[in-house]
């Protein structure tokens, strides 16, 4: 079996210090406010240390930096939703899908107002 070994610059190591401290930070201020239990900044779902993440209000390849001013703890699932959008970004389009789900459920309300009343097998 052949392994392969990449080699960290020494930015990349820096830049993975930087984050666990960060992380440190974030689990530590989420602790002393929450009863010693860290939330996910999302959906303030519970947080287990292996279910932590780091999620860049402003990600980075849209200029933000990793600092505790750019960063929240999260789930992991809010993480994967929120990908590579600002906080911002991704408001918005939770506010159209929810804009949509409204929509949906006042269609669904109209016809079954307006729909023939059915017997018992389903038969209209």
């Amino acid at each position: 079996m052949q392994m392969y070994v990449e080699e960290l610059t020494p930015e990349e190591i820096a830049l993975l210090h930087k984050r666990n401290l960060v992380r440190s930070d974030l689990v530590g201020q989420s602790k002393a406010a929450n009863g010693g239990i860290a939330h996910c900044a999302y959906c303030r779902c519970q947080l287990s240390k292996s279910r932590i993440r780091i999620s860049h209000v402003v990600p980075p390849a849209q200029g933000g930096t990793t600092d505790v001013k750019n960063v929240v703890l999260a789930c992991p699932d809010c993480c994967k939703a929120k990908g590579g959008r600002t906080l911002k970004e991704w408001t918005e389009r939770l506010n159209d899908q929810l804009d949509g789900v409204h929509s949906l459920i006042t269609l669904q309300a109209r016809k079954a107002k307006t729909a023939p009343p059915m017997d018992h097998c389903g038969a209209a």
